[in-house]
């Protein structure tokens, strides 16, 4: 089963990004409904259980699924959708789905401030230099739907606008690919990051 609206939006990207505040200001802009997925997931207790190792609940992506596919139907304005597990989400069928990018170095700051743990962080890091938000949403929605958005250096207002210009067509799509590794070779700063990764250390020389 598919639940296709043309004013359906995903937004999606590796925690630290900006999803939720971002997501908020575009719905608002469009006069639309934001749905946070993660705290959808916790308020309907779409869950499994806790992982007390990995220190974070079991979704239950089926009921998740269901539950997104009926609001979807239901809603009559635009859905903004945003959450990295989105992709994740079997039989939706959005418009347009936009992969927030931040700079490795400034995303441990923020994660940081989260008060994430070293080992949470350095997963999340991995995860932004390899890819695995973008590849997840070319995976589920297709290249042509997928849109990159650098927000590294840019406030919240700023990425809600250039999101709006480009589903008001007036903004071109620059469909180029944001490739981490090779931006912190040129920055000198790979292997730094890499030994964070690797070391799960508290901190990033440099």
């Amino acid at each position: 089963m598919a639940v296709s609206s043309r004013n359906l939006i995903i937004v999606t990207g590796t925690p630290g990004v900006g999803k939720t505040a971002i997501s908020r200001l575009l719905a608002k802009a469009i006069h639309g409904t934001h749905i946070d997925c993660g705290k959808l997931t916790l308020r309907r207790k779409l869950t499994k259980g806790y992982d007390r190792q990995d220190q974070s609940y079991i979704i239950d992506e089926t009921r998740l699924a269901r539950e997104l596919w009926e609001i979807v139907r239901a809603s009559r304005s635009h859905v903004v959708l945003e959450g990295h597990i989105v992709s994740r989400v079997v039989g939706l069928n959005p418009s347009i789905v936009f992969v927030l990018r931040c700079h490795p170095k400034l995303l441990v700051g923020r994660l940081r401030r989260k008060k994430y743990r070293a080992k949470k962080i350095a997963e999340n890091i991995a995860a932004e230099i390899l890819d695995v938000c973008l590849k997840e949403a070319v995976e589920s929605y297709g290249a042509d739907k997928t849109v990159e958005l650098d927000v590294t250096h840019k406030s919240q207002r700023q990425v809600a606008s250039m999101m709006l210009r480009i589903l008001n067509g007036k903004a071109k799509l620059k469909r180029g690919h944001i490739d981490w590794i090779r931006r912190l070779e040129r920055e000198r700063g790979l292997l730094n990051v890499l030994t964070y990764i690797t070391s799960s250390a508290d901190t990033i020389v440099g």
